[in-house]
């Protein structure tokens, strides 16, 4: 019986570490966050997109008894129990209990000035963050919640993502997308992608990279003065190998000085892209279709995969909405309207 038992939790964890997966907080309800702005304080207020929200719910303030942050939070991050909001303006993320909304701790780059990106969680233990204009990648405690070390880059980053022990990282200015084993916390490898690669996001699968290039000419620090349009590549991530790379062009319109700002892919393989005053729709199993979805100017995403649910922010003349989108049109299934000034948010 022993040895049956034994035979049984050795099957399961071989099959847990056979294949990397993308790592999946969300849960299928559809529970949003959203940070917001009065000029002195930024707010936490939860939406179901039904009722209107007021920031005299603060949900950060009513669990602590003090406001989150005195400058804009743009970005927030579910991981395991924490949100991770960043406020750059003040040079830390402040780590909060999802549920609870109590305080949990928080990491402070004041003294070298650094305004935080992005995280990619590797584990229930490390996670890796981009800093504005920062050549190092910085290795996160999050257990301890402290700095563990520093990783020298080519150049600053735009991007990252995790995938098992793998972690990608967008250098636009170095033409590549570096990948970082987290096992041994150096660069492992690197892909060469031309036309300065700027986002990225996995295919459903998880055996694709699909990476978004900004083009040249645009990105902050760019020596090359010729723009190019943007483009896309596909990458097959067992090999670390192009499959093939294409121009995006919108028919009808002209696209070349615009880069992309936002990306997401759902769990049907369409990918949705802000680029500027527009939403694009994307193959992501045929990166030679684009076309143009509707006029909008997308401030951010964020998914709910378990549900497959599509969140946006979209910033009007009348106010700014958040919004559900359909996964496979990208049309807008639900949304609330406010005249709050909404900096981020996120679904989980």
């Amino acid at each position: 019986m022993i040895k049956k038992i034994l035979f049984v939790v050795m099957a399961v964890m071989f099959a847990a570490c056979s294949s990397e997966n993308l790592i999946d907080e969300s849960n299928s309800n559809q529970s949003l966050l959203i940070s917001t702005y009065d000029g002195a304080n930024s707010h936490v207020l939860s939406s179901d997109l039904k009722n209107p929200i007021s920031e005299e719910n603060d949900l950060y303030y009513q669990a602590n008894a003090k406001y989150i942050a005195n400058s804009p939070i743009v970005r927030m991050q579910s991981y395991l129990n924490y949100i991770f909001a960043f406020v750059p303006d003040e040079n830390k993320i402040v780590v909060f209990n999802k549920n609870t909304r109590k305080f949990v701790n928080q990491f402070d780059f004041s003294s070298n000035g650094l305004r935080p990106v992005k995280l990619a969680f590797a584990n229930a233990t490390d996670a890796y963050l981009i800093c504005e204009n920062y050549n190092k990648l910085i290795v996160l405690d999050i257990y301890y919640f402290k700095t563990a070390r520093e990783i020298d880059l080519p150049n600053f980053a735009t991007d990252i993502l995790a995938l098992g022990n793998q972690i990608y990282i967008a250098l636009p200015l170095q033409d590549q997308i570096a990948i970082v084993d987290s096992r041994t916390h150096a660069i492992a490898n690197s892909i060469t992608v031309t036309n300065r690669p700027y986002i990225f996001a996995f295919a459903n699968s998880a055996k694709n990279l699909i990476v978004l290039s900004a083009g040249g000419g645009k990105i902050a620090g760019d020596p090359i003065g010729t723009i190019s349009a943007p483009s896309a590549t596909n990458i097959d991530i067992s090999t670390n190998s192009i499959i093939a790379t294409n121009a995006i062009s919108i028919p009808g319109y002209d696209i070349t000085g615009k880069y992309p700002k936002e990306l997401a892919i759902t769990n049907n393989d369409w990918a949705f892209v802000a680029l500027d005053s527009m939403l694009i729709k994307m193959d992501a199993r045929d990166i030679t279709f684009a076309i143009h979805a509707y006029d909008a100017i997308i401030i951010s995403f964020s998914q709910n995969y378990l549900a497959n649910d599509l969140f946006a922010i979209e910033k009007t003349d009348f106010g700014t909405f958040v919004e559900k989108l359909n996964p496979i049109s990208g049309g807008i299934e639900d949304k609330s309207q406010s005249q709050l000034n909404i900096t981020s948010f996120v679904s989980f």
